[in-house]
This record gives C-alpha cells, sequence and structure tokens, in this order.
C-alpha cells in the first residue's frame, strides 16, 4: 500500500460491493475491515503503518510523490497513536499504557536526551509548551529543517506577546 488513497479506495470498493448485495456499511466501518483483512487491529494501527513508510510531509492530504526507490518500512520505529497530542522529539511526557504491546514501544522509544545546545532539541523543546492549536504544532513538527522550525517557533512566540504593553514604573 503506497499511501492513505490506497486504503481508502479499497474501503470504497468494498463498500459499493456490499451495497450491491443490500449491506450497507459506513465507510470508517469499511476502512476497518480493510485493516482487519491486513491482518491489523483497526484503521488507527494501519494508518500509523502508512504514515511511518512515507517520507515526512507526506500524508492523507499529501501523498507522498512516486519514487524510484520503495520507502523504508519503519518497522523499527515504536508506534502506537495518540489522540489530541503531538508528541516532539526529546519531549517528556506521561504516557499512560495498559496494553504490553504499546508499554515495549514507549520502553524501545526512550533514548538519553541529547543536549539542550543542540538546535533540534531547542526547537522540540519549546514547540510543546507554545499555546497553539495541534494543527499549528504538526506543522512545527513537519518542518525538518531546524532553522526554519526555530523561525517559525519565534514568529509563533513573537505573535503571542502583547506589542504595547504597560510602560514600565519610573
Amino acid at each position: 500500500m503506497r499511501d492513505f488513497r490506497d486504503a481508502k479506495a479499497m474501503a470504497q470498493t468494498l463498500s459499493e460491493a456490499l451495497s450491491a448485495k443490500s449491506v450497507s456499511l459506513s465507510h470508517s466501518e469499511s476502512l476497518e475491515l480493510i485493516a482487519r483483512v491486513l491482518g491489523l487491529r483497526d484503521w488507527n494501527v494501519l494508518a500509523a503503518r502508512i504514515q511511518a513508510s512515507q517520507p515526512v510531509g507526506a500524508g492523507p492530504r499529501n501523498p507522498a510523490p512516486e519514487a524510484s526507490t520503495p520507502p523504508s518500512s519503519g518497522a523499527d520505529l515504536p508506534i502506537f497513536p495518540m489522540r489530541d497530542f503531538v508528541l516532539f522529539p526529546q519531549m517528556t511526557v506521561p504516557v499512560f499504557v495498559s496494553r504490553d504491546k504499546t508499554r515495549r514501544a514507549v520502553a524501545k522509544a526512550r533514548l538519553g536526551l541529547p543536549s539542550i545546545g543542540d538546535p533540534g532539541v531547542l526547537a522540540d523543546t519549546l514547540a510543546p509548551l507554545l499555546s497553539i492549536s495541534i494543527e499549528q504544532k504538526q506543522q512545527l513538527l513537519e518542518t525538518s529543517d531546524v532553522v526554519a522550525r526555530l523561525e517559525k517557533i519565534l514568529d509563533l512566540m513573537k505573535a503571542g506577546r502583547p506589542e504595547n504593553g504597560p510602560e514600565p514604573a519610573g
């Protein structure tokens, strides 16, 4: 499967075929069935696998360009879905998990946290602290150029600061 369009096309084909036999399924139910047919627990797992195999910046609305070499499988990366949250590299947050498979993924993801003197680590430390939307945080995370990411963070910090605050007493 190259991208999300393939999985969604399969779900649409399944839904249409079953509809012809008077069996109605919603699109999300069709996606769940496609994931199970491919041997995965649900659509979230399939979507995570597809996303892990895409180059940075590719996704359901921005598919990866056709390439002459196959994308990496992402099999060596621990993946588990998190709702309404953007986790930046080097970010420390409490993660409450109960499934053994998810616990193993979290344990595998724990790596030694590099120095804050590294510009990438600085960007990844500052970004989650900003009062911005999930979408804006995701855009920051997808900005692979560290200088561009730091510039975006600085712009967001400036936008959140009052222009003409009260003058100091003197």
